[in-house]
């Protein structure tokens, strides 16, 4: 991680495509740059850099300590970012999972589907998806939702194996998502009906239920081109 770019050694050094980029580096506190550390969780294939953020007060409008962070998938090739405070990262290898710490704690990680008894608020969530480059009204009217629930805890309920799944529609960039159709989607779930018309349109997928571990496929949309009115 550079001061504005992101680095890979494969013989020679090279610039990585990055598409949060801007994300990362104009939400950067430059004067706490030294305590950016990155780590590897192998399991996932993911690289990633703890980093302070200027969201929060700290010195010189900073949080002082990492608060961020953004991870490249290696063997997707796709970026990711969030919130959470860590101050080292031990992947794998000696111990069973990984183990990180803050500023109090010890944490082992990737294991088990909660926090630490509590569920996760957990979700993935798209930027706009333009269709024929904006330039025309879509109207959305089915989607097949392709979620898998395998590796579940056993010991909770297969009723509560679900997620709510949204999709959004907007007429424009500046004026935001003005519709939202959502709906339940569970391991017998085949197919959502809705209606919703845009220029483009985004999706979320979300579980907030204890023990739920969920894994997005292909989702198909089926979308049609609408008219202004």
């Amino acid at each position: 991680m550079g001061y504005d770019r992101f680095y890979v050694y494969d013989g020679r050094v090279q610039v990585i495509p990055c598409s949060v980029r801007d994300h990362v580096f104009q939400n950067f506190n430059e004067t706490q740059s030294d305590k950016v550390f990155a780590g590897v969780n192998s399991a996932f294939g993911e690289v990633f850099w703890f980093y302070p953020s200027e969201t929060n007060s700290g010195a010189n409008g900073g949080t002082d300590e990492n608060d961020k962070y953004v991870i490249y998938n290696y063997d997707q090739k796709i970026w990711y970012v969030g919130s959470l405070a860590r101050t080292s990262w031990v992947d794998r290898g000696v111990y069973q999972y990984p183990l990180s710490t803050d500023s109090n704690l010890v944490y082992n990680h990737e294991k088990g589907n909660d926090n630490d008894g509590t569920a996760f608020t957990s979700f993935i969530e798209s930027s706009p998806i333009d269709v024929q480059e904006g330039n025309q009204f879509v109207l959305l009217r089915r989607m097949i939702p392709d979620i898998s629930f395998d590796n579940s805890d056993t010991g909770i309920s297969t009723d509560n194996n679900q997620t709510v799944f949204s999709l959004k529609a907007q007429r424009s960039p500046a004026g935001g998502f003005i519709k939202t159709s959502t709906n339940n989607v569970t391991p017998t779930t085949e197919l959502n009906h809705l209606r919703l018309r845009g220029r483009s349109f985004g999706l979320r997928v979300e579980s907030t239920t204890q023990g739920v571990n969920w894994r997005l496929g292909t989702p198909r949309v089926d979308v049609r081109v609408d008219g202004d009115r």
